[in-house]
């Protein structure tokens, strides 16, 4: 019996970190030049990917968007919506809102003016260290900054479920950006993903290959991640047994949560972009299939779902 195609419209966000810099445990390819950079940008907008993702943290990522949408104002006069995010605050606690707020103006103006941009359509905190620090001030200086135009949206990008619950508590956010993956699942066990809609906050899902280590053969792995193996093993088991192959499996285990908006992926090639996007017509996993994956590995060592601890 063929299974029902998903009636819920993929919706991609583009992560750029790949074109700024060399990223993720199994990129071999390395970062592509320009031309191969905004080639990847202009099929993907083209291709119903309508939000893009960078940061100044990511290498040229930010100069060379703010390039792609000068052409794509020049041919188009329509351009994707961008989203960048806060580098970490770190002026004293003590430092007055003042203090505060002018160093978060300049970081914002300094990636408006890379991007070539008057306005942001999304600015998040990029260290989820200031949803803490400074009694709150950072939060107030960016949802100011909103209120002020230079913003639509703002969100956080959060590791922790202490994150995720400070950005519940703050009512404020507008979006979040948060790792899901079939083996990092505790903010669906916890049930923050179910807070997290419930007040309406847009859920963009990251890292839903684990930085490549999902599409990873057991026998590739690094020597500090031997310990995967067997979690790796079962994955392509599972993948197996269903016909479909793993990365496939992974991407669309996040895809059919009902309560994610967005996923951000990255890519080095054309090739990877176009597999992404086409997940649009993939049909749905059973229901089996998820549970299965729910029980399976929701007990993944946090050494080896958390990139942080990776050495």
């Amino acid at each position: 019996m063929n299974q029902p195609v998903s009636k819920r419209s993929l919706n991609l966000t583009l992560g750029t970190v790949q074109l700024g810099q060399q990223y993720g445990i199994a990129n071999k390819i390395g970062k592509p030049n320009e031309e191969e950079a905004i080639n990847l940008l202009t099929y993907a907008f083209l291709n119903r990917v309508t939000t893009f993702d960078t940061a100044p943290g990511y290498g040229e990522s930010e100069g060379l968007l703010g390039k792609f949408l000068q052409e794509q104002k020049n041919l188009l006069k329509n351009v994707p919506k961008i989203f960048t995010k806060l580098p970490e605050i770190k002026v004293e606690e003590t430092a007055s809102f003042k203090r505060i707020h002018d160093e978060v103006e300049l970081n914002l103006r300094l990636s408006l003016n890379k991007l070539s941009l008057p306005v942001l359509d999304g600015y998040l905190l990029h260290n989820e260290n200031n949803l803490f620090s400074h009694n709150g001030k950072v939060i107030k200086s960016i949802a100011l900054l909103k209120q002020q135009g230079l913003i639509k949206t703002i969100g956080a990008s959060v590791y922790s479920s202490e994150g995720v619950r400070k950005v519940i508590a703050a009512g404020c956010f507008d979006m979040i950006q948060v790792p899901i993956n079939v083996f990092d699942q505790d903010l669906i066990h916890s049930g923050l993903l179910d807070e997290l809609s419930k007040h309406q906050i847009k859920i963009y899902a990251r890292s839903v290959y684990l930085q490549g280590l999902l599409l990873l053969p057991s026998n590739e792995l690094p020597e500090h991640l031997k310990e995967a193996k067997k979690w790796i093993d079962l994955l392509r088991e599972i993948a197996s047994e269903n016909k479909i192959p793993p990365y496939q499996l992974a991407f669309c285990f996040v895809r059919d949560l009902p309560q994610i908006d967005s996923i951000v992926v990255g890519c080095e090639t054309l090739t990877q972009l176009k597999q992404n996007i086409e997940m649009e017509t993939v049909p749905q996993l059973p229901s089996y299939v998820m549970l299965q994956l729910m029980e399976l590995f929701k007990n993944v060592p946090r050494n080896i779902k958390n990139p942080t601890m990776w050495n």
